[in-house]
């Protein structure tokens, strides 16, 4: 089992979902220039982005440091 949370903290389990994803190495203030990335390979390839994001942190110093991992994730539907 997985056991009780942390005080201060929730447990959730998310649904799986397509998604288009990439690594954002360094600042959080330049992340934007990830999701445009995203976003425009969402086009290119005629997905409609669904307007769900997700961030997963993999190395985390600080919003600012150059050191920061993320993995950015954009939720896509495919065309019928």
């Amino acid at each position: 089992g997985q056991g009780e949370s942390p005080a201060g903290f929730e447990r959730a389990t998310l649904p799986s979902w397509e998604c288009l994803s990439a690594m954002h190495p360094g600042s959080m203030g330049c992340i934007g220039q990830t999701y445009a990335r995203l976003m425009h390979y969402a086009g290119a390839e005629g997905l409609r982005p669904t307007g769900s994001c997700r961030e997963i942190y993999l190395r985390w110093v600080d919003d600012q440091s150059p050191d920061n991992l993320t993995q950015v994730q954009v939720g896509v539907i495919r065309p019928d």
